[in-house]
């Protein structure tokens, strides 16, 4: 568990950190490809971005303080503090979306 927490501040320091707490939007789009797409459909200014090139600090914390490590956990913990109503990724092969389908 340690090691985990650890390895995870290592990737951490390597990302950009978002200090801003996270805007409750309708739409959570994950991974930023895409959103020219997306944009065509629904305004910018109702869609929220998960990046995992950068981190939250708000959601990181959060995430920390359940004891979770992982990316998915992550996700989870954005989902659960941002509420949106629809999640959408464009990236087709990313199982971890399709585990999110009960949340």
């Amino acid at each position: 568990m340690i090691v985990g927490l650890i390895r995870r501040i290592q990737r951490l320091s390597a990302r950009k950190i978002i200090w801003s707490r996270p805007k409750r939007r309708p739409v959570l789009l994950i991974d930023p490809s895409g959103i020219d797409i997306l944009t065509q459909f629904v305004a910018i200014k109702d869609v929220e971005i998960l990046d995992f090139e950068e981190t939250n600090i708000w959601i990181f914390i959060r995430t920390i303080l359940r004891m979770q490590f992982s990316t998915s956990a992550y996700v989870v913990a954005c989902i659960e503090m941002l509420q949106p109503k629809v999640v959408i990724t464009f990236i087709d092969n990313d199982v971890n979306f399709y585990k999110l389908r009960n949340l």
